[in-house]
């Protein structure tokens, strides 16, 4: 793998997308050492490769790649803010068609391509940055929610006569 040299625009094609969260940006939350973190508010997906070769792609072109148990996978995020504090803007997404489309819609499966801006960083350009900045629904699997809802819950588990309250708030 060589170096990235200067700041670039690369994209990414034919991936599996997972848990998009493209409308609306989220605070997300680790830990490092043990130690609780949270990150900026952002925008990601999650994107998974459908062969060996494209894994291997993205892997020799800076792409941050993890496996987990045996699943080869990329989250690409976009800060909500700048440095300086101002708008970053959402990334753009779109349909085959190249028209904007809502991105509420993207359920798990969709089939994307995806533009990745990538910038060296470091004392000698040894890291690079990656930032979601659009995405290309080629193939929609439309997310239509849950159907489980509270309403269900007394035929799931019917309360009993006696049971305490404790009791009940430990079920959630």
């Amino acid at each position: 793998m060589t170096k990235l040299e200067k700041a670039r625009n690369f994209m990414i094609t034919d991936a599996l997308c997972f848990y998009p969260k493209l409308n609306n940006p989220t605070v997300g939350k680790g830990t490092v050492n043990g130690r609780p973190f949270t990150t900026p508010s952002q925008y990601e997906i999650n994107l998974q490769p459908k062969d060996a070769a494209t894994l291997k792609h993205w892997i020799d072109n800076h792409l941050p790649v993890k496996e987990k148990d045996g699943v080869s996978s990329l989250t690409l995020r976009r800060r909500e803010l700048k440095k300086d504090g101002s708008d970053n803007g959402k990334p753009r997404v779109v349909g085959a068609d190249k028209q904007p489309m809502d991105a509420t819609i993207i359920g798990n499966g969709s089939t994307v391509n995806v533009i990745v801006w990538q910038a060296p960083y470091g004392d000698n350009n040894e890291s690079v940055f990656n930032s979601l900045t659009a995405v290309q629904v080629t193939d929609l699997v439309e997310y239509s929610g849950s159907s489980v809802d509270f309403d269900m819950l007394e035929e799931i588990s019917p309360t009993v006569a006696g049971v305490k309250d404790e009791d009940l708030e430990a079920m959630f």
